[in-house]
């Protein structure tokens, strides 16, 4: 036994033990293959927690494709059809279960309902279990059937082979009956998606449809709360996904138990698959399809080695794991039927206390006496087992349900904030309850031990019994908050946070052992402890200081989260996630401060004596000096470390208080907090609103006083927002476009709600419809404060108004305030009149823009539509690079000659602003520059044209081959003789410029938006007049057709076009100003004469000698 010891329980050994173990077990995750047994072709959608070889891929009838996910994969697979992507640009979609992608692969994102959904968990090696299931939760729109080959376990086929989409209700048809949508897609009611009040199992029951769905496909996931015979298990298998599955391949199903002659149905644990949707943000090695092959093929060798290798060498390890060794001990497990090793943690000072040496050999024997007690208590301790299976779903807690480890901070606080608002609340009835001294505050407490690499949060709030630790931290989901707020669901005061019983856990993201020590007024206090292997111990609490009441959670780190010991980290992750937690969280920190301590006397009299006065006044002034300094105390200043609790969150909620109480010096600290804006300047406006109704909510909003200089530069790209969420005053995140549209990302604030439902992690929000509510109330709230800014601006006020303002106020503060914000800002609300087609109106009231009449300041469209002149219909604008520009444009010579107002758009974006703005206040616009423009009936106007009817139609056939589509007579010109403007429909001329400078413009695509062009000419004119006189007595004059060239060409540079052949109008330009000097069209140019110099032999030799001899020169001068 002493040889086995020696040598077969070595490090080598085992060390070579563990590298087949991993070898064989861990490298190989399962394979998947999907086949199509379809008559028709799909597109296979892929989503994970690490994105595959491809996530979205076209499969035609009867082909297939494989798959090796690594181990500890989670996500899953569904097909797509009736999809149609284009063979250049690579763009598309699909009828049904379109991944929103616009292409074929769906990079990132997932299926849109109804899909039916394949789920995976990949078990993480060693043996690990495989969860899958076919779910039906999203709605269906394929069959679909997952079979396993070659694995161990309760492997058993799932899915759902039943034709849905003729069975399907017409209420719940979706797709032009080419899917069947679930009634939480159809209807939103929370009995139907689970939320709200029936954010439960046991509140949650299957709906008529979900039974339907049930009945039809009994082993496929038919609700959010299904039972968990719709999830199966397996170890070391292959799976095969078939699309559109014969129905005997639910038949073929047969259970080993009994020789396979009768259908298998095996219940598995509690498992919620939607925990395993992970968004996919890292990368794995892909894997060619040539190598697919090779893949299947080591994976099968891999499952023999595992069935036989892998537990040979397991049994020969437990048997020499069980040889007695010195140290050795065993930890009965709770049914005494095994014994197993546990390793307590070492014996550590107190938490966050300087260090000490020990002086004394008593000291000694008290702390080992101490440490033994310690080890008895732990080894006596109760041992259990994991009710829900921890051990298994912890890989999908830590891969899958949280991809930031940060976030175990802001969980354990929440938890803090729970137990303190559970105690707060029953002190209400029961002062005494609180206790006196420091039990009565109601506090988060956070320390650090560096030495011992510890963690640790501390509550006052109620504590935890022994069957709470039990019950509380040893099932997943089911949370003492859970339970406390049904026993409490009657009163309204209570806002706990923790509702599904699996934060707690994420603990483990960062630590590997973990102690619970709780206090509660009605039991002694206990220790919860584990590693998250299965098990855990609880026992009864005799070496720890008395925590009165409350619990202490301490986290032992893992080496890669030593990170978490630093202060400023610590600071931070709390200023981020739980800064507005109702209680104070305070931090035990170390700071220098400056202290005076007695100086030495040796120093004293080492300093340097003043020298000798050489005079009596220099005399006096030392033996002043002297006597001063003998009045003060010989100190000198040292630096010295001190410990002290350092509060976290002294930021109030401001928007829990009535808008009434908060002043306005609060809102500008709020915004400055929120902001990290550090300067004196003050938000523009801000809106603190409580909402009530079906979705409650509170928000504060704030218009910044500056845009950020990239604001719009990431506009399509950006993720981020300005916005806030926070559920129970926890930070749940900024990155929502659910909450606000892009066009108000400017806005800054946050949203805090008591009522909205979470997942089961918080960086995750359910898809609910109160999200659509609340989007709705702050759209209306934001634009309301817009208005109000220039509702308070006495710059927008009529002149009547203005005399009133000037009356009873002389406060000039909000003086040209909207003015500012348009600057800012006013970008942003054009872009929303093109994106926001259910506020448009709201927003064009906010417009702001100059005009013929506005002298140089802003006007808004209600300024222009009350100055409108009697019987105008239509509101005139034009386009241009600048207003400069457009005071000069040709077009507006008739609208000024007659009173006209026009306005001036001169932002590039104006030209798509005014594609989607088609009316205002039953007003049409029109573009002054295009075709259409109508300015009351002239009666001259039908002689004009009757009389110049000769000169458009020669002028016509005349530019035929320059693209005219017409030659008509203008009423809009008055000293010019002629415009070329565009079709109603068309590219104006500044829309072409605006396109023609893009980089990937599409040239076709110009040319067939480019509109129809025509020429306009001023009867009046006498260029026009002489004109007509030349071509009725001769239609052939070609100096009447070299002016008619000339004039259109002229006219395009002057309404604002670019022209497509420059040189042939300076050809004319010249010709023209060669028949005004006189000069003969025939005359040609001087030529220049040419005369070749040809060097001699001899002094092409000197001109060489000579450059030779100069760069001999300047190399010298360089090496001097």
């Amino acid at each position: 036994m002493g040889f086995l010891r020696t040598h077969f329980l070595s490090p080598p050994f085992l060390f070579l033990s563990l590298l087949l173990i991993v070898f064989f077990n861990g490298v190989y995750g399962a394979g998947i293959t999907l086949i199509n047994r379809c008559d028709y072709t799909i597109w296979p959608g892929i989503l994970g927690n690490t994105q595959l070889e491809s996530t979205g891929f076209e499969l035609s009838p009867g082909a297939a494709r494989a798959f090796q996910p690594p181990p500890g994969w989670s996500g899953r697979f569904w097909g797509r059809t009736g999809c149609s992507f284009d063979a250049a640009t690579g763009q598309g979609s699909c009828q049904t279960a379109d991944c929103g992608s616009n292409q074929m692969e769906c990079n990132g994102n997932g299926a849109t309902p109804p899909a039916t959904l394949a789920e995976f968990t990949i078990g993480s090696g060693g043996g690990a279990m495989d969860f899958y299931d076919v779910s039906l939760v999203d709605g269906y729109n394929i069959p679909m059937m997952v079979d396993s080959t070659g694995g161990s376990g309760a492997c058993q086929s799932t899915g759902c082979a039943a034709d849905l989409n003729r069975r399907c209700p017409a209420e719940l048809r979706g797709g032009e009956g080419k899917a069947c949508r679930s009634a939480c897609e159809a209807f939103g009611n929370p009995e139907y998606c689970c939320s709200g009040a029936y954010n439960s199992p046991a509140a949650c029951k299957p709906s008529l449809y979900s039974e339907m769905f049930k009945s039809a496909c009994p082993k496929s996931y038919s609700y959010a709360f299904d039972d968990a015979s719709s999830t199966f298990t397996c170890s070391g298998a292959d799976y095969t996904i078939t699309f559109c599955p014969s129905s005997a391949s639910q038949k073929s199903e047969k259970d080993p138990s009994n020789g396979g002659d009768g259908p298998s149905v095996t219940f598995n644990s509690s498992w919620l698959p939607d925990f395993i949707t992970g968004d996919g943000s890292s990368k794995t090695m892909a894997l060619s399809s040539a190598l697919n092959l090779v893949v299947e093929a080591t994976g099968s060798f891999a499952r023999t080695m595992r069935k036989w290798t892998i537990v040979s060498a397991l049994l020969l390890l437990c048997f020499l794991s069980l040889v007695p060794d010195e140290g050795s001990r065993f930890h009965a497990k709770a049914d005494g039927d095994a014994d197993e090793v546990v390793d307590p943690p070492k014996v550590e000072e107190k938490i966050g206390a300087v260090p000490h040496g020990l002086s004394t050999d008593s000291d000694v024997v008290k702390r080992e006496s101490e440490s033994i007690s310690k080890r008895s208590l732990r080894g006596s301790a109760e041992k259990f087992e994991f009710q829900a299976e921890v051990s298994r779903l912890m890989d999908i807690i830590i891969n899958s349900l949280y991809s930031n480890k940060d976030i175990f901070l802001r969980e354990l606080i929440s938890n803090a904030s729970d137990a303190l608002d559970k105690i707060r609340f029953l002190s209400l009835t029961d002062k005494e309850i609180l206790g006196e001294g420091d039990n009565s505050k109601l506090e988060i407490q956070i320390k650090l031990d560096k030495a011992n690499k510890v963690l640790s949060i501390r509550d006052r709030g109620i504590g935890m019994t022994k069957e709470d630790l039990i019950k509380n931290l040893g099932t997943i989901a089911k949370s003492g908050t859970s339970a406390f707020v049904e026993k409490m669901q009657t009163s309204g005061d209570l806002n706990l946070i923790g509702q599904f019983g699996v934060g707690f856990y994420s603990v483990y993201l960062v630590a590997d052992y973990v102690e619970v020590i709780s206090k509660h007024n009605d039991d002694k206090q206990h220790v919860w402890e584990s590693k998250a292997d299965g098990a855990f111990a609880i026992s009864e609490d005799t070496w720890n200081e008395p925590l009165g009441r409350g619990t202490e959670i301490r986290l032992h780190l893992r080496d890669e989260a030593q990170e978490y010991l630093e202060e400023g980290k610590l600071k931070d992750l709390v200023k981020r996630y739980s800064e507005f937690i109702n209680f104070p969280i305070y931090i035990w920190g170390s700071k220098e401060i400056d202290v005076d301590v007695p100086a030495d006397e040796d120093e004293s009299n080492d300093e340097e004596a003043p020298p000798e006065s050489s005079s009596e006044e220099e005399e006096d002034d030392a033996e002043k000096s002297e006597d001063d300094e003998a009045e003060k105390s010989k100190t000198k200043k040292v630096k010295e470390t001190i410990y002290e609790w350092e509060l976290l969150n002294d930021v109030k909620a401001i928007w829990l208080r009535s808008p009434k109480e908060v002043t306005e010096e609060e809102y500008t600290k709020f915004y400055h907090s929120l902001a990290k804006d550090f300067s004196d300047d003050k938000p523009m406006s801000w809106s603190h609103f409580n909402a009530e109704g079906d979705v409650e909510f509170k928000a504060v909003l704030f218009v910044p006083p500056k845009a950020p200089h990239d604001l719009y530069e990431s506009y399509y790209n950006s993720k981020k927002s300005n916005l806030k969420l926070y559920v129970r005053r926890v930070f749940i995140s900024d990155e929502f476009d659910e909450l606000l549209p892009k066009y108000l990302n400017f806005l800054l604030g946050l949203v805090d709600s008591d009522t909205l439902p979470l997942n089961v992690s918080r960086e995750m929000l359910q898809q609910h419809s109160s999200l659509k509510t609340i989007k709705k109330k702050l759209i209306r709230k934001a634009l309301d404060m817009i208005r109000k800014i220039a509702e308070e601006d006495p710059d927008e006020f009529s002149d009547k108004e203005k005399k009133a303002a000037e009356k009873s106020s002389d406060d000039d503060e909000k003086k040209g305030q909207y003015s500012r914000f348009w600057n800012e800002f006013g970008k942003s609300i054009k872009l929303g009149i093109i994106e926001d087609a259910t506020n448009r109106n709201r927003l064009a009231k906010l417009l702001r823009f100059e005009s013929s009449k506005s002298d140089g300041k802003l006007i808004s469209l209600d300024q222009y539509i009350s100055r409108m002149k009697s019987g105008q219909k239509d509101i005139f604008y034009i386009t241009g690079s600048s207003k400069e520009q457009l005071e000069k444009s040709p077009f507006l010579e008739r609208l000024k000659k007659k009173n006209y107002e026009v306005i001036f758009f001169t932002d590039p974006v104006d030209e798509y602003l005014m594609q989607y703005l088609m009316d205002y206040e039953d007003k049409k616009f029109q573009n002054v520059s295009k075709e259409g423009l109508k300015l009351g009936k002239d009666s001259k106007d039908k002689e004009l044209k009757e009389s110049f009817k000769d000169l458009t139609k020669w002028w016509k056939t005349a530019l035929s081959f320059d693209n005219v589509d017409d030659v008509k007579v203008s009423n809009r010109l008055d000293n010019t003789p002629c415009v070329v403007v565009t079709s109603k429909y068309g590219w104006s001329a500044n829309m072409e410029r605006i396109m023609q400078s893009q980089t990937l413009s599409d040239a076709s695509k110009q040319a067939y938006m480019r509109g129809k062009r025509v020429l306009e000419i001023n009867p009046r004119h006498p260029i026009i007049k002489d004109l007509r006189e030349r071509i009725v007595k001769d239609s052939e004059d070609e100096g009447a057709k070299h002016a008619a060239k000339l004039m259109y060409q002229t006219a395009l540079l002057e309404s604002g076009f670019i022209l497509s052949d420059p040189k042939d109008f300076a050809s004319q330009i010249y010709d023209t100003v060669k028949t005004s000097l006189n000069i003969s069209p025939d005359a040609t140019i001087e030529e220049e004469d040419e005369a070749e110099v040809v060097e001699t032999g001899s002094k092409a030799a000197e001109a060489e000698d000579t450059i030779k001899s100069e760069t001999a020169d300047e190399g010298v001068k360089d090496e001097l």
